[in-house]
């Protein structure tokens, strides 16, 4: 899918990149352990990291680019209950990042089903 772009949205992309892009740094991207691709590019979006996860932030852009796309739902920034580290969620009350999610699931399964034996054997 190739996205084009004019000159006011390429220093809007910029913008965002600068300020949201987990993988900028000083002009790196530390995925790819080169300069940023993005940031070079004037008419077009390359980056699906930023498509994916930067993009949907600013929701007018958004629009833009993709016209077609469908409505997306709010974003939050949250910080995992577990290990402490941020990750973004279109859940409000989500507490856990994908990594410890499923962990934390497995665990209170564990715990709620040895309860519940305990509680059968305890005649």
């Amino acid at each position: 899918m190739q996205i084009t772009t004019d000159i006011k949205q390429a220093n809007k992309i910029k913008e965002l990149i600068k300020k949201e892009c987990a993988n900028y740094d000083n002009g790196q991207c530390i995925l790819l352990e080169i300069d940023c691709p993005q940031m070079n590019c004037m008419y077009s979006v390359l980056c699906k990291y930023f498509i994916n996860s930067i993009l949907p932030l600013d929701k007018e852009l958004y629009k833009q680019l993709l016209p077609d796309a469908e409505e997306t739902k709010e974003l939050y920034n949250k910080v995992c209950q577990s290990c402490n580290k941020q990750f973004t969620t279109d859940k409000k009350n989500g507490q856990y990042c994908p990594k410890c999610k499923d962990k934390i699931k497995k665990e209170k399964t564990r715990l709620r089903v040895q309860k519940h034996r305990d509680k059968c054997n305890a005649f």
